[in-house]
């Protein structure tokens, strides 16, 4: 399983990747057929169709970011700004941290996941941005004066 799922994020970097090739030069179409090719596979190793629609539901919003951008002007929001600073720290935890909470929640939650898992989405967002402001611009800040 943990071998899978390396390789599944594999496949998710790569196409990543190819998303922002395409941003760069919105007229490399060979990107789009590179995408739609990595995402096969994805798709079909998915039993869950949930996943299944998050995953082509991600990729059109993506899409959307390159080809179609003023249709996402609300992620100018400060709020969404904020959390989008602080996304890298987020992706960092989320996964342990985030699987972790739910372990442990779960007794208390039962079913309702739901709840648990707004809840989850908070806590991370919440600790993204502090990490970001109290934690990664300080260091940024010595880095660039003590190394440049």
């Amino acid at each position: 399983r943990k071998v899978f799922a390396f390789f599944h994020d594999c496949y998710w970097f790569l196409i990543g990747m190819l998303f922002y090739r395409l941003f760069k030069d919105k007229n490399a179409k060979i990107n789009l057929l590179y995408i739609a090719l990595l995402s096969i596979p994805l798709l079909i190793v998915e039993s869950d169709f949930i996943l299944i629609y998050a995953y082509a539901i991600m990729l059109m919003l993506f899409l959307t970011f390159i080809y179609f951008p003023k249709y996402l002007s609300y992620m100018s929001l400060p709020l969404i700004s904020k959390i989008g600073v602080a996304s890298y720290a987020i992706y960092l935890i989320h996964s342990y941290v985030g699987n972790a909470i739910i372990k442990l929640s779960h007794q208390y939650f039962g079913l309702n996941q739901l709840i648990l898992s707004i809840i989850v989405i908070v806590i991370m967002c919440v600790f993204g941005i502090l990490s970001y402001k109290y934690y990664e611009l300080p260091v940024s800040k010595y880095l660039r004066k003590t190394l440049l």
